[in-house]
């Protein structure tokens, strides 16, 4: 499987190695600074696919203080007018781990999207949670 990592831009694909290289990275800054009594923390995409391609959980989250998930953009502009970071899973989700749900407690912090988005509607008619908004809105002032 190759590795997967998020550089401006978007996702990219590495070489296998980035996910073990990452985890010794992690196992070696954890070794670095526990004597000086700093923390180690890191922030991580939300994606099943990235973590499964470019993380080894287990060393992560041995060696990490905390975990920063960057659970704010969830999901792309444009489809539907969702939620960018869902607490729970909903019937029109089309997987049911792409929400806050399923992530563990400990050491997590879940980043919270505090910031507005305006969609533009396929249908001015159909207007409620997951109607299909093809676009952005039009921009307001703030």
């Amino acid at each position: 499987m190759t590795a997967i990592r998020y550089l401006l831009g978007g996702l990219q694909e590495g070489p296998d190695s980035d996910k073990a290289a990452f985890a010794s990275f992690v196992t070696e800054l954890k070794q670095a600074f526990k004597p000086k009594g700093y923390l180690l923390s890191a922030a991580v995409s939300p994606s099943k696919t990235v973590i499964d391609a470019g993380y080894d959980v287990p060393v992560l989250a041995q060696n990490l203080d905390w975990i920063a998930v960057m659970t704010y953009d969830f999901r792309p502009v444009g489809q539907t007018n969702r939620p960018r970071g869902p607490l729970f899973y909903h019937p029109k989700d089309e997987v049911s781990f792409f929400n806050a749900r399923r992530r563990a407690r400990r050491k997590i912090i879940m980043g919270m999207p505090l910031y507005g988005q305006a969609f533009r509607l396929e249908r001015e008619s159909e207007n409620g949670l997951n109607a299909k908004a093809p676009g952005p809105g039009e921009a307001g002032p703030y």
